[in-house]
């Protein structure tokens, strides 16, 4: 509230967007029984080969995978009996601030579908779903509509945020589904390309039939869907390699920050046989494997560490350009994305993305779409910049600049892509058996909790 003030800016409502997924168990005072559990937690394989039917699949427009929160549910009853069966509450992020702010348990349909507990068709919850998991529904929170109001700041909320008592505070979105909204999609045709620690793909549709070739989810327009695929590590790949490999052989000296990104123009001429898997914690869309595992492939005595680098950025372009054909498929025409997140600042990535998809990006006005489009549905629930949502999103958004394909570039990578394509199916034999291996020798299993609620 100081920098606000301090900027001459007030307050006039709050929108809530989150990390989805994520859920945490509460008893009758909100106050967490166990630590939440995150949305990249991918102990549940097990209960998703058990449960991950095409039933299941369809109903809440989820392909199986160890993302979704109703598999994590299933895992918890497993392994910690008694636990969900005792929890007053099952929160997930929104809800758990709605609740803190406001006093009202209540959470937006567009951040409670990825759960994977609601029946997309009709955006309630699906009492077969929680069937199937033993979750009773008054442990779960109201369903509002994005952009309805929550409720106001409670002054015991107040004197912990510094925001006005009073404060009207709008259902929100998932961060995905808000940073499309943020960066003006509202309409097919064009895509919403985030480029944070995951990467997500997803594109407006008026209906869609299940795929696994992407996951669809309630819109944050509050009419049609999302369909949306993502990249696990995203982002996280690049900073992964920063830090495990910090200009090796380089120099103290020349080893900066921005030498990695310089390196990309020494290494534009190489041959281009070296491949990076990004499935550092698993692969998402459109494999859906949770045993898979970050691969370099093609490695000669000639490579240095530019090369990998430079293999990173290409794996995630090449999975990116994955992503798209899947959405594609699904009868969706993309011309163009807008760009939005940490990584729409490399201008060099960027262009690697843009001519290996051969798709326009539009880089939006600001890298935080998902605070943007929450702020959307804020602004347009209490009518500011207009009487209604398609005016605000119009007002809010902007495009910064255009990064477009090169041909001779796109040519090329046309033809790598062949290869790509063809690494995961060789190499899924290998990860599966290395999975049998390590759990064999119990290793660990992707255990991410939250230490606070």
């Amino acid at each position: 509230m100081a920098e606000l003030a301090g900027e001459a800016h007030t307050p006039i409502a709050l929108g809530i967007t989150h990390q989805r997924e994520s859920f945490v168990c509460l008893d009758a005072a909100f106050e967490p029984v166990r630590p939440a559990i995150l949305w990249l937690d991918a102990r549940s394989g097990v209960e998703v080969q058990e449960l991950g039917t095409q039933r299941v699949s369809s109903l809440s427009g989820k392909p199986p995978s160890t993302t979704p929160s109703f598999y994590k549910i299933a895992w918890l009853k497993k392994h910690e009996p008694g636990v969900v069966e005792s929890a007053a509450h099952i929160s997930d992020v929104h809800a758990l601030l709605s609740q803190r702010l406001t006093g009202h348990f209540a959470t937006s349909v567009a951040s409670a579908d990825p759960m994977g507990l609601i029946d997309v068709a009709s955006g309630s919850w699906s009492d077969e779903l929680l069937g199937e998991v033993g979750v009773r529904r008054e442990q779960l929170p109201t369903l509002l509509a994005p952009g309805e109001l929550v409720g106001r700041v409670t002054t015991e909320a107040a004197a912990v945020t510094g925001l006005p008592v009073g404060l009207p505070v709008v259902a929100g979105g998932g961060d995905g589904q808000c940073a499309g909204l943020g960066a003006g999609i509202t309409e097919p045709g064009t895509a919403y390309l985030s480029l944070g620690t995951s990467i997500t793909l997803g594109c407006h549709v008026e209906s869609a039939d299940f795929s696994r070739s992407y996951r669809l989810l309630t819109s944050p327009t509050g009419a049609g869907l999302t369909a949306e695929s993502f990249i696990a590590s995203g982002a996280l790949s690049v900073s992964w390699f920063r830090q495990a490999f910090p200009c090796a052989g380089a120099p103290e000296t020349v080893c900066v920050d921005d030498a990695f990104d310089a390196s990309l123009e020494a290494t534009a001429a190489t041959q281009g046989n070296l491949y990076f898997l990004p499935y550092l914690s698993g692969s998402a869309t459109p494999y859906w494997d949770d045993k898979a595992r970050g691969s370099f492939v093609g490695i000669n005595e000639g490579h240095g560490w530019a090369d990998f680098y430079r293999a990173v950025l290409e794996g995630l372009a090449f999975e990116i350009a994955l992503l798209l054909k899947g959405l594609q498929q699904g009868g969706e025409r993309i011309d163009s994305a807008v760009v939005t997140g940490g990584g729409s600042a490399s201008d060099r990535w960027l262009h690697i993305i843009a001519d290996i998809t051969g798709v326009p990006l539009r880089v939006a006005g600001t890298t935080e779409a998902t605070a943007l489009g929450a702020a959307m549905l804020a602004a347009a629930a209490v009518g500011f910049a207009g009487t209604g949502l398609e005016q605000v999103v119009a007002a809010m958004s902007s495009t910064a600049r255009v990064v477009a394909p090169r041909d001779e570039q796109h040519l090329r990578a046309k033809q790598r892509l062949g290869t790509y394509e063809l690494i995961y199916g060789a190499l899924a034999p290998v990860f599966e058996k290395s999975s049998h291996v390590d759990m064999a020798a119990g290793a660990a299993t992707g255990m991410l909790e939250g230490n606070e609620a």
